[in-house]
């Protein structure tokens, strides 16, 4: 399983405790990142390494691929998405969630780091999409999820009911969630 922009490590380094049988390799663009994750969460199941998928391709095949909050911060994401297939096997499954830009909070929230000087922008599907179908993918499957800001560690019970029956309709979903398939 690899993790494209694993950052600290953590996220990966969870996964992999709960999956001792399978190999873990998590990549990120950011030495600091994996320094930290090595430092911190290397384990005999999983591995982090410095790689930018966009500009080199290792010698590695892949079953499953996932990316969080990625693609709206890369520059190219033609040559991320050709990066990520070559790594991935043939039917094989990437699963890419990026911040939705039609819920209003992830609107405001990405739009407020951007004029702080973060390179944050919108995660924008009809530019993305032709990329990764370009790239060799299928979209298999596209939803929303987390209605609610991801800071809110719990949701009320009067109100949990009602997040999956919003999340049906793309304003009300903080994240799209893409499930591509190698072709």
């Amino acid at each position: 399983m690899l993790e494209v922009g694993c950052g600290p490590g953590a996220f990966l380094a969870a996964l992999a405790a709960q999956h001792p049988d399978v190999e873990f390799l998590g990549i990120d663009v950011d030495p600091n990142m994996i320094v930290y994750a090595v430092d911190r969460h290397s384990n005999d199941n999983v591995t982090y390494k410095l790689l930018d998928l966009g500009t080199e391709v290792p010698d590695l095949t892949v079953d499953f691929a996932y990316t969080i909050d990625v693609l709206h911060r890369v520059r190219s994401v033609d040559r991320l998405a050709a990066g990520i297939r070559a790594v991935l096997r043939d039917g094989a499954t990437w699963l890419a969630i990026e911040p939705n830009l039609f819920h209003p909070y992830v609107y405001w929230s990405q739009a407020r780091m951007r004029r702080a000087g973060h390179d944050e922008d919108h995660f924008r599907p009809w530019r993305a999409e032709p990329a990764l179908r370009a790239a060799g993918f299928d979209v298999a499957d596209r939803s929303f999820r987390f209605f609610f800001p991801g800071w809110v560690e719990r949701v009320p019970r009067v109100v949990a009911w009602l997040e999956p029956l919003l999340e049906r309709f793309r304003p009300f979903g903080g994240s799209v969630v893409y499930r591509l398939q190698a072709r």
